[in-house]
């Protein structure tokens, strides 16, 4: 206690202190912590509040007020990290990153086509139209044959709402990928030990492409002393990744079980093919033997069979 003062306690709800519009509530709430500290310095009493609340509600009728804060990068991740949603934030960023990439993709190949029309009739203009013709995009069958005995490059980036493990088993996922019915070695990243529903593993390898129709996927929990648990599986057809890929792809839970309550689980990865140009580089031998597992990128592995640890 202050000597000379005389301490209250007491305890108020729902008082309104004052009601302000938008753009003029940081200056205000300021002003009034500043004026109230000067106010009490003279006062016979001791003057504490707590649970503030700050209520904003749009003005009805007339255009909308949008106010922007300005922080520093600093500041802005403590403030995350204060609230405990760091690792909600950073995946929100993710996805908005592979959406924004996305929108960004389609537009520049809307760019290229319009220029490519335009130097076409740029050329029909000129009387010079009869150089090579402008590839298009190749059709699936086509593909299959074209590209039989090429590598893809796989990148496997992350995963998201991974269901499964427990209070004291938390996930330790690793995903495998195999192109639908292939005999050749399937794609294996590295186990991420208590990395929980949100992996981000980050590597990548390269995998034999024979003319299969779909690319199959599926994340598994890394278990020491039983059989690995299946958490969800994937499939990307030949019609999405014939031009390349990169973005995400659902996880159905096995045995087609569903459950309302659950996030969607998703998988990012990208495919990446070598021009038409290039010899194709599998013409190696391709081992099948599990003990010759070979290295794909970082944490990244070519196995022989798909349930293996």
């Amino acid at each position: 206690p202050c000597t000379g003062r005389r301490n209250l306690h007491g305890t108020t709800s729902n008082i309104w202190l004052r009601c302000i519009g938008i753009s003029e509530a940081l200056g205000h709430l300021r002003g009034w912590g500043m004026h109230r500290g000067q106010a009490v310095n003279n006062m016979p009493y001791t003057l504490t509040l707590s649970n503030i609340r700050v209520l904003g509600a749009t003005q009805k009728g007339g255009n909308p007020v949008v106010s922007c804060w300005k922080a520093s990068k600093q500041r802005f991740v403590e403030f995350v990290k204060r609230t405990g949603r760091e690792k909600p934030f950073l995946q929100a960023c993710r996805i908005s990153s592979l959406e924004k990439q996305t929108h960004l993709k389609t537009i520049v190949k809307r760019l290229i086509k319009k220029w490519e029309i335009e130097e076409e009739t740029h050329k029909l203009r000129r009387g010079l139209l009869g150089g090579p013709s402008i590839e298009e995009a190749i059709d699936p069958s086509r593909f299959r044959i074209a590209y039989r005995g090429f590598k893809a490059h796989i990148s496997v980036r992350s995963a998201c709402n991974l269901t499964g493990g427990g209070l004291f088993d938390i996930l330790d996922p690793y995903a495998i990928l195999r192109f639908r019915n292939s005999k050749q070695p399937a794609f294996r990243t590295g186990v991420l030990q208590d990395a929980g529903a949100d992996p981000v593993w980050d590597c990548g390898g390269e995998m034999l492409y024979n003319g299969e129709t779909a690319l199959e996927i599926s994340v598994w929990d890394y278990e020491t002393n039983s059989a690995d648990d299946l958490l969800g599986t994937g499939v990307i057809t030949v019609e999405q990744f014939c031009s390349g890929f990169e973005g995400m792809i659902p996880l159905a839970l096995p045995g087609g079980k569903k459950k309302k309550t659950m996030k969607q689980m998703v998988i990012i990865i990208g495919i990446q093919w070598p021009p038409l140009e290039q010899t194709p580089s599998a013409s190696q031998t391709w081992g099948t033997n599990p003990s010759n597992a070979i290295t794909g990128g970082n944490g990244g592995t070519l196995v022989g069979f798909s349930n293996t640890r």
